[in-house]
């Protein structure tokens, strides 16, 4: 049934398509592209021409005709939604206030927002530094913040960690010296391999009668540790967080945006949109901000004699 759904969809695309005076009309052409995007998104053609359903959810699809800028979003595992995302940048001040926010759709993940963020706010009024948690800690997160002059202090994501088995941080990595320690002691240059990427090669005599092998490389000959684009700022992270004031500071600190979040979720609506387009939800998500901000303005002034 959908296979011939989306054979009418075709016919009915490419009869506008031969009448091209249709697409001059913007709203025919929005339909077009709306429709063909569609149709491309959950059908792939066989070598016969007829649409066979695609096996799969493919990354960024259009779950909505009357809103195409939501997306599917998760919260974790269980939770699940749809629509769009709230990002707010917050004071580290008694009285935080929401400097920003921005909206992005349900699919996109937290970190690559912060520069939004930060390029929203006036020149002079721009943070030297976010707290913010490990969505924030990547390289390209790092790297984007640190073209803006913005330092970052948030937990290195470590990727996948095994039980038993020696993973990456433990090794010591030297850039400034161009060398990788192991934990067993071997000490190995930083190379470029042919394909560009910088990477240290411990050899097979190294690892051979090491007695960390059955976990630091089971089932391979040696180990190699890949040095990733951002490795600079990803150690400075880390000796960052290495000292005991500035994580403490963290642990403390970055939590306090949860409680804005809650407000301008639970308290002023912003839960829900009320409107539709990512414009208009983050028009909505501004007006959200400034109640939220107005809570402690309005009893600062309270305060205030008369």
């Amino acid at each position: 049934m959908l296979t011939r759904v989306a054979q009418d969809a075709e016919r009915a695309l490419a009869a506008v398509e031969r009448a091209g005076w249709l697409l001059e009309d913007e709203r025919v052409a929005a339909a077009h592209r709306l429709l063909r995007e569609l149709i491309g998104q959950d059908f792939e053609i066989d070598d016969d021409g007829v649409p066979r359903l695609y096996r799969g959810t493919r990354q960024g699809r259009i779950i909505s005709t009357v809103d195409p800028e939501m997306r599917h979003g998760r919260k974790s595992n269980a939770q699940l939604f749809d629509g769009d995302k709230i990002s707010a940048a917050a004071t580290n001040s008694s009285e935080p206030l929401i400097t920003a926010v921005d909206v992005c759709p349900a699919g996109e993940t937290d970190g690559p927002q912060a520069k939004h963020l930060i390029d929203s706010q006036p020149p002079e009024q721009r943070p030297d530094r976010i707290l913010g948690d490990t969505g924030y800690g990547n390289g390209p997160v790092r790297a984007e913040l640190a073209e803006r002059g913005v330092d970052v202090l948030a937990p290195v994501p470590e990727g996948k960690v095994e039980d038993g088995i020696v993973g990456k941080r433990e090794f010591a990595i030297d850039l400034d010296a161009g060398t990788v320690r192991c934990p067993g002691g071997y000490v190995v240059p930083i190379s470029v391999s042919k394909t560009g990427f910088r990477i240290a090669s411990f050899a097979t005599a190294m690892c051979r009668d090491c007695p960390l092998k059955d976990r630091c490389c089971p089932g391979k000959p040696r180990r190699q540790i890949r040095i990733i684009e951002h490795e600079e700022l990803l150690q400075a992270g880390r000796r960052t967080l290495l000292d005991p004031i500035a994580a403490e500071h963290l642990r403390r600190t970055r939590p306090r945006i949860e409680r804005l979040l809650g407000l301008l979720a639970h308290r002023y609506g912003a839960r829900k949109s009320r409107y539709v387009g990512s414009a208009k939800a983050r028009l909505q998500a501004a007006w959200a901000a400034a109640l939220v901000n107005l809570n402690p303005i309005s009893r600062r002034l309270a305060a205030q004699p008369g």
